[in-house]
């Protein structure tokens, strides 16, 4: 049962969290900034384009007659898609102010409150019109967490911390020792035993609740039984394949890997600062926490595993598609019930904070590269109103990512939801390992 009062209020967080995001930037030419490998667009397209979706996907499904500002409903209406890692095509074009942008927005949310006004209370699924509304707050969810991570990128002199964004987690107040050598402590690997099984993938037509067309059809795999690492790969963890010289050596890392690795010429993960001893949040440098989840690309976090197995003398390697769900079933609902996501905090937390769980950050936290590309399951089929969401990335570049991160919410923290990125970029994402028992 879809309740009016219910979307409006999911669709009033999301806006206000949009604007909270924002409210990071210091300048009008802040509104301009973007990262330095030129992949995204500026930050003014972004602020417009969450509000330009909800004008577009409306109309289209038949929910207004008309938009509101046809130039921006066009110049803000398609996004980029990650490119090749050495595409360094510049946006060159030129961008409203914020001022416009802001006035075009309180007219967006103007329409779209009429619109949800006029939802009566009903069950419906994605056949019905009113479907448009849910997807487009939950693809401003989407741009909010991704947004967070593009601000990640982006110098800090573009940014002040947003007065109404959760604060980071508290253990980013410990002072650390300035690199794991001095004697910093930090979760060393646990491993945990899964037993194999068959497992569903998809997401039940029947489910009211919203769900991408990614997330729809049916798979059935069995999982043979495997060996889980307890927590996710942290800072201090990583730092040990660093300093071992993993990034010099080409054996640990595909031909795709190292050539990106050359290219960007890197040493260390994005976010790492001053060679480790400090770590880009989203608006504040801190001195390292070494028992965070390292934020890495799924480069990295193959490279990791590589290393792992020669220093462990056995083979591991990142999760499948169905161990992640299998994995799911040992630690069950208190999975969710303590998981760092849904913007709780604004930042990672440590990987050992409830050791009471036989495996910590199933969910949540950072998200997990998996081995598998991004494949439809069967049944899948394209969404009318935006059938472009998931089919493009059907190509082999794209990457599975499971369980969302601190930054996740709405369909992102649910059980089904099948995230995707290129191997190149970084998200909040991270690594588990898994191996054979």
């Amino acid at each position: 049962m879809h309740n009016p009062t219910t979307i409006f209020n999911d669709f009033r967080s999301a806006w206000s969290t949009t604007e909270n995001l924002f409210s990071a930037l210091k300048t009008e030419d802040s509104l301009l900034a973007a990262p330095e490998h030129g992949l995204r667009h500026p930050l003014a397209f972004y602020l417009g384009h969450v509000a330009v979706f909800y004008v577009n996907k409306l109309r289209a499904a038949g929910l207004i007659r008309e938009g509101i500002h046809p130039l921006f409903e066009e110049l803000f209406a398609i996004g980029v898609d990650e490119h090749s890692w050495d595409d360094m095509t510049k946006n060159s074009r030129s961008w409203p102010s914020l001022s416009a942008i802001n006035d075009y927005r309180e007219e967006v949310y103007a329409l779209v409150s009429q619109a949800i006004s006029r939802i009566e209370d009903a069950a419906f699924d994605d056949t019905n019109p009113e479907w448009a509304i849910l997807m487009a707050i939950e693809h401003e969810r989407i741009h909010i967490e991704t947004t967070s991570v593009l601000m990640r990128e982006i110098p800090l002199v573009n940014f002040r911390a947003p007065e109404n964004f959760p604060t980071l987690h508290p253990s980013s107040k410990a002072a650390p020792s300035l690199h794991p050598k001095a004697g910093v402590d930090y979760p060393k690997p646990e491993w945990v035993a899964v037993s194999g099984g068959e497992v569903r993938l998809g997401k039940s037509r029947n489910c009211s609740s919203f769900g991408w067309d990614c997330e729809y059809g049916e798979a059935w795999r069995f999982a043979e039984p495997f060996e889980v690492s307890k927590y996710l790969v942290s800072n201090g963890e990583f730092y040990e394949f660093v300093s071992d010289g993993g990034y010099t050596d080409d054996s640990y890392w595909t031909d795709e890997g190292a050539a990106w690795r050359k290219f960007r010429n890197r040493n260390s993960p994005q976010f790492w600062v001053d060679g480790g001893r400090k770590l880009r949040t989203c608006f504040e440098e801190i001195p390292m926490p070494w028992s965070w989840p390292v934020i890495a690309n799924f480069h990295e976090a193959k490279a990791f595993a590589n290393w792992r197995t020669k220093n462990d003398s056995a083979p591991v390697r990142l999760m499948t598609e169905s161990e992640h769900h299998r994995m799911r079933t040992v630690v069950g609902p208190r999975a969710v019930s303590t998981a760092n996501f849904d913007l709780r905090f604004g930042s990672e937390a440590p990987v050992d904070r409830d050791t009471s769980l036989p495996i910590c950050d199933v969910v949540g936290n950072v998200w997990q590269w998996c081995e598998d590309i991004f494949l439809p399951l069967t049944g899948f089929r394209p969404h009318s109103l935006y059938p472009d969401y998931s089919t493009p990335s059907f190509d082999g570049k794209h990457q599975l990512l499971l369980g969302g991160s601190f930054a996740s919410t709405g369909d992102a923290t649910g059980p089904w939801n099948r995230n995707n990125f290129r191997r190149h970029f970084y998200q909040h994402a991270g690594i588990r390992l898994v191996r054979k028992p």
